[in-house]
């Protein structure tokens, strides 16, 4: 019908799509941007735990110096 066809075209010169064209620029931008954000996050976390797992280490090996000073001390 007519008001379709002039409705499309308005939709067209708005959002720069017609129907059903998925995803404009800006929006991949975003999600990209999104993604990123993610990806550093998750590798930031993960840099945290192993830190946290080195301190553990190094905990782990203090407390063993300790024993053998006990030991020695004996």
């Amino acid at each position: 019908s007519e008001r379709e066809l002039q409705r499309k075209e308005t939709d067209r010169s708005i959002w720069g799509r017609g129907e059903g064209q998925g995803r404009t620029g800006n929006e991949r931008k975003e999600n990209s941007l999104q993604s990123a954000r993610n990806i550093m996050i998750k590798r930031f976390r993960k840099s945290e735990r192993e830190r946290e797992r080195e301190r553990e280490r190094e905990r782990e090996r203090e407390r063993e110096r300790e024993r053998e000073r006990e030991e020695v001390r004996e």
